[in-house]
């Protein structure tokens, strides 16, 4: 890979991750000053102009809207993990390429003793098929 496209994927990792950055601060902001927002129209009020039961309606359609608003944000934090998740396994090439040599390595290993066992099976018999021999064209049986 030239120079030049290792500067604009490390770019364009940098623009990704600020990006991210910035989604996880502006979804927890959002929880945050939505759970804030519940607890404030929890409290009881002394003095209003609406009569209490317009006052509740209000309270509790304010408390509804605030509780969508951090669901969202959750199911959006929640769809950044996923994609942090997807991002790690298909761009992670380094650790995939070390596992794939590790194995090479392994299977290297394993070919050189399978190899090795060979040798000494047919070395085996190459013995005993001598000594067969010999015993056949030494005896009256031939």
């Amino acid at each position: 890979m030239s120079p030049v496209g290792g500067e604009q994927q490390s770019r364009l990792q940098e623009i990704n991750s600020k990006n991210y950055l910035r989604r996880v601060k502006d979804d927890v902001k959002s929880i945050l000053d939505n759970f804030t927002s519940i607890l404030s129209a929890s409290k009881v009020k002394e003095e209003s102009q609406l009569n209490g039961s317009a006052q509740s309606v209000m309270d509790r359609y304010e408390m509804h809207v605030r509780s969508s608003n951090i669901t969202r944000a959750a199911e959006s934090l929640v769809q950044l993990i996923d994609e942090l998740k997807e991002s790690l396994i298909l761009d992670d090439f380094t650790s995939l390429n070390e596992a794939n040599d590790a194995k090479r390595k392994q299977f290297e290993q394993y070919i050189q003793h399978s190899n090795s066992e060979l040798q000494k099976i047919k070395h085996g018999i190459g013995q005993d098929l001598q000594q067969l021999e010999t015993e056949y064209y030494n005896s009256a049986y031939k």
